[in-house]
């Protein structure tokens, strides 16, 4: 039996002798599949080096958002401190024009989180009847801004088919007035028309890091849709938004859409009397509406900062309200547009002479002579001064297109019993009678007399040309 034993247990030793060098080979070729190569350490350091790159440069920026509105705080906390008791002031001379549109806000804060496809977002909704009064302006004379308005007033035949109705009006509330990397829209408001309203729509970034879903949020709003209204918004709201979209690595590409920018139409047809075209201004003189219990605009930013510091409302209520009162602005002015475009004689009750006067340059520029005849027809007969002699100039001019010269004579030398000093008259009539007329008398009479409307060396030649021609005739 112990022979037996000792023979089994020498088998057993032998066996794993000859087992060992091969188990030996199997843990050094295990060894080598669980040791990484040169390679793939390389690889994976990179690797890592990257995601924490990304992850570096998203928490800077985050940081430096958080610090700049810290600074914004810090420096006008006391100014925040003392506004409470200003709206009290304020609400309490509320005006009835104020009571028209809306009633001013609470200390709630307007709106909740709505659950999107993106997450949990703060979205708050508005809305306005189209039989509000926006101080002369009732909403619903958007009605009138016809499809053919906006290419007139904006000069360009790519708004042929533009709609007011169907646009979307876009408003940002932002944390800085300056173009910047760390500038970021923290309050989109988005305006449209649906049915008998004006519905405002406002997606709030209530912590900076939602930027991304609400950016995405607002694209998927906008998808399908072919223009939008803007104030200065070709300077600032659309270059802003791309701006976070390319931050944010979002592709949505904003310059897909027709941007109607109130601001370049309201200086187009109001520069004349309006020297500050800001929105606010805009309401006063153009709409004869005075804001009430209303923001001042560089104040947003600090209450801002404020409510991400301390996540309390504060005085954001008044923010959602400002925003508000910017897009229903935006639709009243583009009512005013519409009813001045539409123009009629027989049903004008208090439209500024200057706007017509403006209107009616930018009909003839426009190819619409019809209408420029009618407006300078009635500031012939209507209007004293300057804008009575510019009706019968612009009269002059179209006589003169359409090859009535006697017509277009006669108008410039009633303009010319009005400022007989005028170089500019004496050089048009000079013209009229050399080349149309062939009166090569009265044209150098008058030709003599506009020294000063053209170049010395222009003038010098018109005389002498016009003397040659009196003497070979």
């Amino acid at each position: 039996m112990e022979e037996d034993l000792k023979r089994k247990l020498a088998r057993y030793f032998r066996k794993v002798d000859t087992i060992e060098p091969q188990e030996k080979k199997s843990e050094d070729f295990s060894s080598r599949l669980n040791t990484p190569t040169t390679d793939s350490i390389e690889s994976l350091k990179q690797s890592n080096e990257n995601e924490e790159g990304k992850s570096e440069r998203k928490e800077e920026r985050i940081f430096q958002l958080k610090k700049k509105l810290e600074e914004i705080e810090r420096k006008t906390k006391q100014r925040i401190q003392k506004i409470p008791v200003k709206e009290a002031q304020l609400i309490s001379q509320q005006s009835v024009e104020i009571s028209t549109i809306g009633t001013l806000p609470t200390k709630a804060m307007p709106g909740g989180f709505v659950s999107t496809p993106y997450g949990e977002i703060w979205i708050n909704e508005t809305k306005r009847s189209l039989g509000d009064r926006f101080g002369s302006i009732y909403l619903c004379d958007i009605l009138s801004f016809g499809k053919e308005t906006a290419s007139m007033v904006c000069m360009n035949s790519a708004f042929d088919d533009f709609d007011p109705n169907r646009a979307v009006y876009i408003d940002t509330e932002t944390t800085g007035l300056e173009f910047s990397c760390a500038t970021i829209p923290f309050l989109i408001g988005l305006g449209f028309i649906e049915g008998k309203e004006v519905i405002i729509r406002q997606l709030f970034i209530d912590r900076i890091e939602k930027e991304p879903e609400v950016l995405r949020l607002l694209s998927d709003f906008l998808e399908g849709r072919k223009h939008i209204v803007t104030f200065n918004g070709k300077s600032y709201d659309i270059p802003l938004l791309k701006t976070r979209y390319i931050l944010n690595r979002i592709n949505f590409d904003l310059d897909a859409f027709l941007n109607f920018d109130l601001l370049t139409a309201v200086r187009r047809i109001y520069k004349r009397r309006i020297k500050d075209c800001s929105l606010v201004s805009c309401e006063r003189q153009i709409l004869g509406f005075l804001r009430e219990g209303d923001l001042p605009g560089d104040m947003i930013p600090e209450i801002y900062a404020s409510f991400i510091r301390e996540q309390k409302e504060g005085l954001m209520p008044f923010v959602f309200h400002h925003n508000v009162q910017d897009i229903v602005a935006m639709v009243a002015l583009m009512g005013a547009i519409g009813r001045l475009v539409s123009w009629r004689e027989e049903e004008d009750t208090c439209t500024h002479p200057s706007d017509l006067l403006s209107l009616a340059a930018i009909s003839s520029k426009q190819g619409r002579h019809t209408e420029a005849e009618e407006i300078w027809g009635f500031g012939k007969e209507n209007l004293e001064g300057e804008g009575r002699l510019e009706s019968l100039v612009g009269l002059a001019r179209l006589a003169r297109r359409r090859k009535d010269y006697f017509s277009a004579t006669q108008l410039l030398e009633t303009a010319l019993e009005e400022v007989p000093d005028s170089p500019h008259l004496h050089l048009m009539l000079s013209k009229i009678f050399e080349h149309d007329i062939e009166n090569y008398e009265k044209a150098l009479q008058h030709a003599i007399n506009s020294r000063g409307a053209e170049d010395e060396e222009k003038w010098q030649r018109r005389v002498e040309r016009l003397r040659k021609k009196l003497k070979n005739k």
